[in-house]
């Protein structure tokens, strides 16, 4: 990490911040106060500025090769899982990475957070800073805007910053809780937002499985408040419609291009079957919690005024729409947690997933209870955000201080040039590993669909004898130039049971139509005998 520019960019972010809360409390009608863009401008540019802190450094998980080396392979045949198994993620996560290499074949991991940035994180800004603007003013919109825009800008651990399968969900649930905050307050919601909101919830499938029983959920409360409690059954209707409507289309493709069995199998079954092989346990869930409180420090700056807003609610009597409103927002929160911890395992990256909800309820109780900025919030909210910052920039001083080698610094740079010299376009590389950064870093079509093979070795079931009969039939269509094997000991993510020698009908196809050119303690670099170029 650049921590100049993360520093800088966190300093001036920051500081807009403060000005901010000067000027929107002030009485004076200046430019900045008149026109939201002398705010949302800046706050964006920032943003990026923070980060380009993290261009040159690599990558950062090794999610973001897989989104490359899958995208890359994608954009020549976009089927998915027929050319490309998204294993845990959506084949919806891929888009901008397809994009991203259309536009420039030589595109790499700085340009791809970029990117991330530029269309997910400062479009769910922008979205809920429009939503409370509508239903309050730009004044009130500007100051509880500043909490969700610096937990974004403050992310320093690689984990949050890296292009995660999280940021495309963030912005789907913007959208979502835009139009039922809208709805909550009486607001029209316009039909073309009531279609997007429904293809959003739809298309959150194909994103990331692992959200689906949110946006389940969401889309249920949108139907019944638009339905049932807002007897606006047009829109209701109308709402449904789209997001049927929406999963009967991709399904419908799916089906047609012939990716219907690989689909259930892989994308329902596999996955399913993934989310049962660590169970939730108290470590986990304590993991959870202080990852959680540590990486959302910003929205603490919320969280102070929440108390006083609960005692308003005690001394007010609620009536059965606001305590249905209240249990909507609460379980919306409870599933968000409950889709992060189900796998077992957890990632920091997970906790994307809950910023957006928990920000949208503390926003709408300020709202509901209309709550109004004292004269004392500028100056304790200015000295909040220093301290915030202060301890931030510690934290990622400190973590630059004793970095790790970035994920990128594993790959063996003479293994590259040599899959590289001579290399032509489409031509294909199969991996028995976690190597999809070779394919990137070679710019190599993948040779199977699988970006990784733990489910064909984890998975000892007929679950995994589909797997295992799978990535054999994709090396016998595809007939990739190249195999790499990295299943030797000391490999990244390997273990006894991995090895290639282990799964003999895989390892007897290599043996017959590859011989070995490269080799080093931990890679096995093996060349199709023919000189035919991959298919």
């Amino acid at each position: 990490m650049n921590l100049i520019h993360y520093l800088t960019g966190n300093a001036a972010l920051s500081l807009l911040c403060i000005i901010t809360l000067f000027k929107a409390s002030g009485a004076e009608q200046t430019p900045f106060k008149k026109s939201d863009g002398f705010f949302l401008g800046p706050a964006s540019i920032f943003l990026v500025l923070i980060k380009m802190a993290t261009f040159d450094s690599g990558m950062l998980n090794i999610d973001e090769s897989i989104m490359l080396s899958g995208g890359r392979t994608l954009a020549l045949d976009p089927r998915a899982w027929i050319s490309v198994d998204p294993t845990t993620s959506g084949p919806l996560n891929f888009l901008p990475s397809i994009i991203l290499i259309k536009l420039a074949d030589w595109s790499s991991y700085g340009e791809l957070r970029i990117i991330y940035t530029l269309v997910f994180q400062i479009p769910t800004v922008f979205i809920l800073f429009l939503t409370f603007k509508r239903v309050s003013n730009s004044a009130f919109a500007r100051i509880v805007i500043i909490p969700l825009i610096l937990t974004i800008g403050f992310f320093y651990f690689p984990d949050l910053i890296h292009a995660s399968s999280e940021n495309f969900p963030m912005l789907f649930l913007s959208i979502m809780l835009s139009a039922l905050i809208l709805i909550s307050f009486g607001y029209e919601v316009k039909r073309y937002h009531l279609i997007i909101a429904g293809i959003a919830c739809a298309s959150a499938f194909y994103v990331k499985l692992q959200v689906t029983p949110i946006f389940i959920y969401l889309a249920a409360a949108c139907f019944i408040l638009l339905f049932f409690v807002k007897k606006n059954r047009r829109d209701g209707m109308l709402f449904l419609a789209s997001f049927i409507f929406t999963h009967l289309l991709a399904l419908l493709i799916i089906w047609l291009y012939g990716g219907f069995y690989d689909f259930v199998q892989s994308y329902i079954i596999g996955n399913l079957r993934y989310t049962t092989v660590n169970m939730i346990t108290a470590e986990l869930v304590t993991t959870f919690l202080k990852s959680s409180i540590r990486s959302l420090l910003p929205l603490l700056l919320l969280g102070f005024l929440i108390p006083g807003i609960f005692l308003i609610v005690i001394r007010k009597s609620l009536t059965s729409i606001d305590l249905l409103y209240h249990a909507g927002f609460i379980l919306t929160i409870i599933v968000t947690i409950y889709c992060i911890i189900k796998p077992g395992r957890y990632f920091l990256h997970y906790t994307l997933l809950l910023v957006v909800p928990l920000y949208s309820y503390m926003v709408w109780l300020l709202i509901k209870y209309e709550w109004k900025p004292s004269k004392l919030l500028v100056p304790l909210a200015s000295l909040a955000i220093a301290f915030v910052f202060f301890i931030n920039a510690k934290s990622a001083t400190r973590m630059v201080e004793n970095e790790k080698q970035y994920l990128s610094d594993i790959i063996n740079q003479k293994l590259v040039e040599k899959l590289y010299a001579g290399r032509v376009p489409g031509d294909r590389m199969a991996v028995w590993g976690w190597g999809s950064y070779y394919n990137h870093a070679a710019r190599l079509v993948m040779g199977t669909r699988d970006v990784h093979f733990d489910f064909q070795t984890s998975y000892k079931s007929d679950l995994g004898k589909y797997y295992r009969d799978r990535y054999l039939s994709d090396l016998e269509k595809n007939h990739p130039r190249w195999f790499l094997d990295l299943s030797l000991p000391g490999g990244l993510l390997t273990n006894e049971d991995c090895k290639l020698i282990h799964f003999p009908e895989i390892n007897n196809f290599v043996k017959e139509n590859y011989h070995e050119v490269y080799k080093t303690n931990t890679e096995v670099l093996y060349q199709k005998n023919s000189d035919e170029r991959s298919k």
